[in-house]
């Protein structure tokens, strides 16, 4: 039963990807999912907040956010028992995912009023997360300042008329797309590393900031 409920949510993820904001990896027996709507929400039996990870695993994914019970995501990926998470942004929940005043936890922003702070592990320098990206794609100056930047490695390798239009973000190392940023420059905090591929996140001070949906027709690839 667990399973044909979870397919008929991801069933509805699909359909919905360039509106679902991702969020992360968590443990799946800790949703709960509708069978009529694919609507998933938030049910960790012991009470406490859910951890949201960059992998999906307990053991090496670090935990970049915590997600209150109760609230409706989208189910976007899944892999053993665990499942990639999105905002239910979009009818009938219009859940916009902030961080609660107080406690750090992700809520519905609708019922929030307005976002809080940073939590304490991501205050000194990390905003949202963005997700995983090629290792190759971020240049980082003596300051520590970082930045994602199409290196264009297509360009160098087959030719001008092979070059990608977009950065692709992960779910994880060598994982699925989830979203691209566009071409240019975006400024970076750098998280873990794993298998040539960077966690990334927005800094603090960067706000309404969202992946755009992805593309391959952006993305393209010459064999």
């Amino acid at each position: 039963m667990k399973n044909v409920l979870l397919a008929t949510a991801m069933s509805l993820a699909l359909m919905s990807t360039a509106q679902a904001n991702p969020i992360g990896w968590v443990y799946r027996p800790y949703l709960a999912c509708d069978r009529q709507g694919g609507k998933c929400s938030v049910a960790d039996p012991t009470g406490t907040p859910l951890n949201i990870r960059s992998l999906p695993t307990s053991k090496n994914g670090v935990t970049v956010a915590k997600i209150a019970n109760g609230v409706p995501v989208i189910v976007l990926d899944q892999t053993g028992d665990w499942v990639f998470i999105g905002e239910f942004d979009y009818p009938p929940y219009n859940c916009k995912l902030v961080a609660a005043r107080g406690d750090g936890l992700l809520r519905c922003g609708e019922d929030m009023g307005e976002a809080a702070p940073p939590t304490k592990k991501a205050a000194a320098k990390t905003g949202d997360s963005i997700g995983w990206v090629k290792s190759s794609d971020i240049e980082c100056q003596e300051n520590n300042e970082c930045m994602l930047n199409d290196n264009y490695t297509d360009v160098h390798k087959k030719g001008l008329n092979c070059a990608t239009f977009g950065i692709p973000v992960y779910n994880r190392p060598n994982g699925n797309p989830i979203g691209e940023v566009g071409t240019g420059t975006l400024p970076i905090v750098r998280g873990e590393q794993n298998q040539g591929y960077t966690f990334v996140y927005f800094p603090k001070d960067m706000e309404n900031v969202h992946l755009l949906p992805y593309s391959p027709n952006d993305l393209k690839q010459c064999g």
